[in-house]
């Protein structure tokens, strides 16, 4: 089970830390005490992330053409076309785990390319493959490659001279930066992690002179969230909704709203309950409640009422969260936050304490060592 206490070891020595009983937790959890306690002693010693991030692309000289003619290229094309259409169906509706295992037939066409065409059609898979990971909250796999997609458009870039292949680098950056933010262990160092990745992918977008766009400050503003550099995170949440409608990346203002305000919504002494909630009506009437977006933002409107430390908004939010559940339960992570949430009232924590335990929350990840 995703949300067995084994794989919630951050999760699980922050409370030990805040000294929650190991018999309260295990009672919520489900576990045995003796087992919480390992799991929070092996928790004080992570594994550190295998972060093997390339350097920006560079061109070298070009020694011969590369160029693709008749029935080879017709091929290629016909490839490049499967390969975002299965994209495009299995992520419109929410099988991301299928679509990993439709694209993985795909590689063995491309294996060993040395075409540039060839090569970047092969990091595009893949970049495809981590994208369906890291919606799971599939690191492990999200992190081998995204990773392996930005060596191989670097490695094209470097023949084709091609500034899609320099946006297909960023492109695989942003999912590698927020793998390395989802496989946070409670400490600081994955956030830096992932800002270091943005700044590589910011260096790439410049190059290919393609203004970066919304997901690029809100995965900034995420970090510097969890760091806790709260008015910094706000600035560049702002600016991720604003790029997001320079840039038309949005379906709607509704879509706009919801790439910012979710976190807004947290921030300050005084978390918008009322606010939070609006915005789930505007996530509802654009995705619809069966879509990963509309788990998302039950989770976030739970986490605002619970920081509001109003004891009526409090069981209102719980409320809202409990009668959501069968609706969060297919999205790997979202239920792993849920059911994290869900505790929340029982652990009797005081306000700092529940202030940090719900950033911790937020960011929990069952599946990261998957």
């Amino acid at each position: 089970m995703a949300t067995a206490a084994r794989n919630l070891e951050p999760e699980i020595e922050l409370l030990r830390s805040f000294g929650v009983p190991a018999v309260r937790i295990s009672n919520l959890l489900d576990e045995s005490a003796a087992n919480v306690r390992q799991i929070s002693r092996r928790a004080q010693f992570p594994r550190q992330i295998p972060l093997e991030v390339p350097a920006p692309p560079i061109r070298e000289a070009q020694i011969e053409e590369f160029l693709l003619y008749g029935r080879k290229q017709k091929a290629l094309e016909a490839l490049e076309c499967q390969t975002e259409d299965i994209f495009n169906q299995y992520a419109s509706s929410y099988q991301f785990a299928e679509g990993v295992r439709v694209l993985e037939g795909l590689l063995q066409v491309v294996s060993a390319p040395t075409n540039p065409r060839r090569i970047r059609l092969r990091a595009r898979i893949h970049h495809h493959i981590a994208w369906f990971s890291i919606q799971q909250g599939k690191v492990k796999s999200a992190l081998s490659h995204g990773q392996f997609s930005m060596s191989l458009s670097r490695q094209a870039y470097k023949s084709s001279w091609d500034r899609l292949d320099l946006n297909r680098y960023v492109e695989s950056a942003l999912i590698v930066s927020m793998a390395a933010h989802l496989s946070a262990e409670g400490q600081n160092k994955s956030e830096l992690y992932s800002l270091s990745v943005l700044w590589l992918a910011k260096e790439a977008a410049e190059a290919a002179r393609n203004p970066r766009g919304s997901e690029h400050f809100r995965q900034r503003a995420s970090a510097l969230f969890h760091l806790g550099y709260e008015d910094q995170a706000r600035k560049y949440f702002l600016r991720a909704m604003q790029k997001a409608r320079e840039k038309n990346e949005a379906r709607d203002e509704n879509h706009v709203q919801m790439i910012g305000n979710r976190f807004l919504n947290l921030l300050g002494k005084t978390p918008d309950w009322d606010g939070a909630q609006g915005l789930l009506l505007k996530v509802e009437q654009t995705f619809g409640k069966g879509s990963l977006e509309y788990a998302i933002n039950v989770n976030y409107s739970t986490a605002a009422g619970f920081l509001t430390s109003d004891p009526r908004v409090e069981r209102d939010a719980l409320k809202l969260l409990l009668s959501n559940t069968p609706l969060i339960d297919p999205f790997g992570r979202q239920a792993s936050v849920a059911k994290l949430l869900s505790i929340t009232p029982d652990l009797r924590l005081g306000p700092d304490q529940k202030s940090r335990w719900i950033k911790q929350v937020l960011r929990a990840n069952a599946l990261r060592k998957f």
